[in-house]
């Protein structure tokens, strides 16, 4: 017999974000717990947007009166629901182990570590902020555009940044921000100045924009809202056949859980696509997990994930379990 419950927890955000177009301070957790026969676990789901906060926590409620029914049932009967499958996937994984530890911690070596890109959290002060990343020896930088008040400001800091340190790249994260034909405009000047990578340059839609972009942009476009919104796998196939891009990012999350994951990463390169793993704003526990997956199944390949998110709430609940150094998140401790 298992036993389920669960908590809500608001967490605040350190500095204002933009995510997925919506402009937020704060993200909305339902932590589920179970136990059965002395063993624990815990899942978490974090919601994407304040107006479904209501509707999930009544599915977690129904989980909770149902457990019983056992994951198989459970993790089909949400097919629709990618974040409550991951949260499930993680509860029963962290039940069964009795512990937050995963996947095996044979990476609890200091010498290892996750590469990861720089994620410029204070707006106000972009300068500043690079060069203490630059200092902690990451490599790769990414900024947010809606940072800047303009794009003359942005180039004019890319600019510096690239002039003062000429091997960092950087990542800019339009979030749908441009127009095809602003786009047009701007993509060449952006290469001359050394812009390296752009995620998400148009709205979620536009798949024929996206297709032509993909095609002729000089810099490296990774897909993200395009893909991860997307529910369903076939539909999943059907846009990358549409857009043919690159890159892309994934977010676990998103995508249904870890299985999920892995299932659409095969698919990618089996159609010679690259990916990287993105953090969705999980809570310090749910990049442990997600960091745990990561390392456990491609171990210290030469891909920079975007996971620099830690401690990015001032009230989380869990402790750190990882930590960042010279550009790299490492496993602070064996629990």
């Amino acid at each position: 017999m298992i036993y389920a419950f669960y908590k809500k927890k608001i967490f605040f955000l350190r500095k204002k974000k933009l995510f997925f177009n919506e402009k937020i301070n704060k993200k909305t957790f339902f932590f589920l717990y179970l136990y059965e026969n002395y063993r624990k676990g815990i899942g978490e789901c974090l919601i994407i947007s304040d107006l479904e906060i209501i509707k999930y926590e009544n599915e977690i409620i129904w989980i909770c009166n149902n457990i019983n029914k056992g994951f198989y049932y459970l993790y089909k009967y949400y097919y629709k629901y990618p974040l409550i499958k991951s949260c499930l996937e993680q509860a029963f994984l962290s039940l069964k182990r009795n512990s937050i530890v995963l996947f095996p911690l044979y990476f609890n070596n200091l010498q290892k570590g996750i590469k990861i890109s720089a994620f410029i959290i204070n707006s106000n002060s972009i300068l500043n902020s690079c060069y203490q990343k630059i200092n902690q020896k990451f490599k790769i930088i990414k900024l947010k555009i809606e940072y800047f008040n303009n794009i003359k400001e942005c180039i004019k800091i890319i600019k510096f940044i690239k002039f003062n340190f000429p091997n960092i790249k950087i990542n800019i994260d339009i979030n749908g921000s441009f127009t095809f034909k602003y786009f047009l405009k701007k993509i060449y000047i952006l290469y001359k100045i050394g812009v390296n990578f752009l995620e998400q340059p148009l709205s979620k839609g536009q798949y024929y924009e996206m297709f032509k972009i993909c095609q002729i942009s000089p810099i490296k476009i990774f897909i993200d809202e395009d893909f991860n919104l997307v529910i369903n796998n076939k539909k999943k196939i059907k846009i990358l056949n549409l857009i043919q891009p690159k890159y892309v990012v994934l977010r676990p999350a998103l995508c249904g859980g870890f299985f999920e994951t892995y299932k659409i990463i095969q698919i990618l390169n089996k159609l010679n696509i690259k990916w990287k793993i993105n953090s969705s704003f999980e809570s310090n526990l749910g990049l442990y997990y997600l960091s745990q997956w990561i390392f456990y199944i491609y171990g210290n390949y030469n891909i920079y994930h975007g996971l620099d998110t830690l401690n990015i709430y001032n009230n989380d609940i869990f402790e750190d379990f990882l930590k960042v150094k010279h550009g790299r998140l490492f496993f602070k401790k064996v629990i």
